[in-house]
């Protein structure tokens, strides 16, 4: 990116207060993304009438004239620490207490650093501070004002001792000379001094009518065009036009490469006694970026002669000679092309997995706002995730779907994501956007643009194709019964590690979210329980039932006549209670130290639960038309 060399005229120190509002109302777009945390009232109930304002509940002035309001940041103190980057005056302005404006005012830059030693009356003991003392500058416009508006006065800063944000109100206000000494901050009233101050200057001008000039739009991307609006300001901040054949004098005094003045059929960088319309164009190139300063100024008659006399004077601005009128500057910032992503926006949206399931329809949008170089292609990538705080170790499902999208000029580019047949939810996710282009690469990133949530399907859906004893799995492991997903649309986790309508322990990342995929594998692993029960006591004659099933020492030697299961109620019990862990039945031999003892099962449920007990219950109740509470037949 080019850099410009800006000029460097004493005399423009003089309409800095003209031009520092404009740019500091681009600076303040960042600051509503701070929070304020904290707000601190003092002396709430001070009231005080002096000239030209009336102080009222603290926070606001009373204008007591009419006039232009004008601002001096004349002093700040901070403690300890730099004044954070987000420090600024905030004022809003009110017409008989509507408000009608919200401006944020600049924040401050440069300082003098210094060391005290204090007396702290709290601790009763000296101590170090550090000293920033900032002097920002000279008397800035606010706007216009009418007897009897209200305009208010707060402190964006920061706690000196937390470093959190805070805004403060006025602490106090007095008159000095022809002008109000306004102090907003804290007082610390261990140290009996400020530990946080902003000082200003107000004052009331009498307002003459005067020249207005601004840029619309304000923003430009390469090779666009903005209107130069050039009205009249009446006493009272009220607009007016201009006759046709008023004719004016512009000139760019700042930004030379970044584009020019139009009037009519003819670009330059200055114009004299020219009729409206005029407009500014960017430079198509794009490969800078910058604020143009123009001055415009009325021409009279008194002052064409100039013209000769300047005419061969080379100046530091954008063109040659000074300017010929008193003049007004008005403001653009021209861009680089930049890549935004319109859809999704920056508000977290929630979204939801279909009970069938099926992922949701996410469209994205995205543009290269102001490229003037044919064609390209988006590069974009979307990141989900969702961690399991509860399960520990807490576990983290993450998902990346990526692809690319051709794009042209400005124009708007959609797609959808395509899943890939997955089935995914999650609260933290990013969305990344790119294209690279010769030289550039254009990048723009969304933090949590979606929760994606799950659904869960009604009971019907869930007990479709399940035989009886699949759905007393379902019932007894869900919680609340018969759901995949809780209150809050995410998975039902359970102790020690299981996720969903079966508990799965352990599960995939698929059968975790989708709730099909969990069921069908319940079903799978209920299946495999009840194959190992029925195996289960030649498992004992073999003598590898302490291998291969959970039983513990309970077999130190095979035992030959250990027989088979003969009912359902034996097979399904061990079933059930295999699902959770453990085993149900034990082989009881009358002599134990003798393989080829007889004896017989008797029930010895293994991993402190019930469960085989408990499933076989409900089971023979359903025979019979009875059914467990919630099970709703």
């Amino acid at each position: 990116m080019k850099k410009q060399n800006l000029p460097n005229r004493s005399f423009l120190n003089y309409f800095a207060m003209q031009t520092i509002f404009v740019m500091f109302l681009f600076v303040s777009n960042i600051f509503p993304q701070v929070v304020i945390e904290e707000r601190v009232e003092i002396n709430p109930d001070m009231q005080k009438v002096e000239a030209d304002f009336m102080l009222l509940n603290n926070s606001s002035l009373v204008m007591l004239k009419t006039g232009l309001l004008k601002v001096n940041y004349s002093f700040i103190k901070h403690y300890n620490v730099e004044l954070p980057d987000y420090s600024l005056l905030k004022v809003k302005f009110l017409k008989n207490n509507v408000m009608i404006s919200d401006s944020v005012k600049p924040r401050f830059q440069n300082y003098n650093w210094w060391t005290n030693y204090m007396y702290n009356h709290c601790s009763q003991q000296y101590e170090w501070r550090e000293g920033y003392n900032y002097a920002p500058g000279p008397y800035v416009e606010l706007g216009s004002v009418v007897e009897g508006d209200t305009v208010q006065f707060t402190y964006y800063s920061d706690n000196v001792e937390t470093q959190q944000p805070i805004e403060y109100d006025i602490y106090s206000a007095t008159q000095n000379g022809t002008s109000w000494n306004v102090k907003l901050g804290n007082y610390n009233n261990c140290l009996l001094d400020f530990d946080n101050l902003l000082q200003v200057y107000l004052y009331i001008y009498d307002e003459e009518e005067t020249i207005y000039a601004d840029i619309d739009p304000g923003v430009l991307y390469p090779g666009d065009t903005a209107q130069v609006v050039i009205k009249r300001r009446l006493p009272g901040g009220i607009l007016e036009d201009y006759p046709p054949e008023q004719t004016f004098e512009v000139g760019m005094l700042e930004g030379c490469i970044l584009g020019n003045i139009l009037v009519g059929d003819s670009l330059d960088t200055y114009f004299y006694d020219v009729t409206q319309p005029i407009k500014f164009i960017a430079d198509t190139t794009g490969d800078s970026s910058g604020v143009v300063l123009l001055s415009v100024g009325l021409v009279d008659t008194s002052s064409l002669s100039k013209i000769r006399r300047l005419a061969n004077l080379r100046s530091e601005y954008c063109f040659y000679g000074d300017p010929l009128t008193d003049y007004v500057t008005a403001m653009v910032e021209v861009k680089e092309p930049e890549l935004i992503i319109i859809e999704p926006t920056t508000t977290t949206v929630d979204t939801f997995i279909t009970a069938e399931p099926s992922m949701p329809e996410l469209i994205l949008k995205a543009k290269l706002e102001g490229y003037t170089g044919g064609e390209y292609t988006f590069e974009w990538k979307y990141v989900l995730s969702w961690t399991s705080t509860s399960d520990d170790p807490d576990r983290t499902i993450q998902r990346t779907f990526e692809g690319s999208e051709p794009g042209i000029l400005s124009g708007i580019t959609s797609w959808e994501i395509d899943w890939d047949d997955a089935i995914i939810g999650g609260d933290n996710d990013t969305l990344f956007v790119s294209v690279y282009t010769v030289p550039r690469v254009y990048k723009d990133t969304l933090i949590n643009p979606y929760r994606i949530l799950g659904t869960n399907p009604t009971r019907q859906e869930i007990r479709e194709g399940l035989t009886t004893h699949e759905q007393i799995v379902v019932y007894l492991e869900s919680s609340p019964k018969w759901h995949h997903f809780n209150n809050n649309g995410f998975p039902i986790w359970g102790n020690p590690h299981g996720y969903g309508l079966m508990q799965l322990d352990p599960a995939t990342d698929e059968q975790i979210w989708n709730w099909r995929a969990n069921r069908e594998e319940g079903k799978n692993r209920l299946a495999i329980k009840r194959s190992l029960a029925e195996g289960y006591p030649s498992r004992v004659r073999n003598g590898t039932a302490w291998r291969d099933d959970p039983v513990g020492d309970w077999y130190p030697i095979k035992y030959l006549n250990a027989i088979d299961f003969t009912t359902d109620e034996q097979i399904w019990k061990e079933a059930h209670h295999r699902y959770v862990g453990g085993a149900y039945w034990r082989w009881k031999p009358v002599n134990p130290k003798d393989k080829n003892s007889s004896g017989e099962w008797i029930s010895s449920p293994r991993g402190r639960h019930s469960r085989g007990e408990e499933a076989w219950e409900i089971y023979e109740g359903i025979q019979i038309g009875i059914y467990p509470p919630g099970w709703d037949n």
